[in-house]
């Protein structure tokens, strides 16, 4: 049976956190997006998400009390609160749906996301927002 499986690869020492997002599909592995924080953070954290190519797919921001959007290009948006649910669109089309799970007393230490996907073409592009929020939780959480 074939399966896509997705591996994130990232430095430990990278002030920017950046991370690639890997698809494997049949016996291939393909890089398909990489994240990064973005340098200089006035207010809002925010997370930058790029295509292999170099394109900026967009900006991932942290709107406070557990609220994100994504503001892309292409068409792209997400908008939400990562406790009860971000919706990911594509021209209208609901893509997917991404939120934190927490199922243990060890809160701030873990980092578990549900990703419900709704059209499979996108789903590297949905790992790579699941990625991009993370790097802003974990940024915010070298502040405490």
């Amino acid at each position: 049976q074939d399966r896509t499986v997705f591996e994130i690869e990232g430095k430990v020492f990278s002030p920017l956190r950046k991370k690639v997002v890997w698809m494997r599909a049949v016996g291939e592995r393909v890089r398909s997006y990489y994240v990064r924080n973005k340098f200089w953070h006035f207010i809002q954290k925010s997370s930058l998400v790029y295509h292999v190519g170099g394109e900026k797919m967009g900006q991932m921001k942290d709107k406070f009390f557990g609220n994100c959007e994504f503001v892309g290009n292409y068409g792209y948006s997400a908008q939400g609160n990562i406790f009860k649910g971000v919706k990911v669109y594509k021209d209208g089309e609901l893509l997917g749906v991404f939120s934190r799970e927490y199922n243990s007393a060890l809160l701030l230490a873990l980092d578990t996301y549900v990703l419900d996907v709704y059209n499979n073409n996108y789903a590297s592009f949905l790992v790579a927002l699941v990625i991009a929020y993370d790097n802003i939780w974990d940024d915010k959480k070298d502040i405490f």
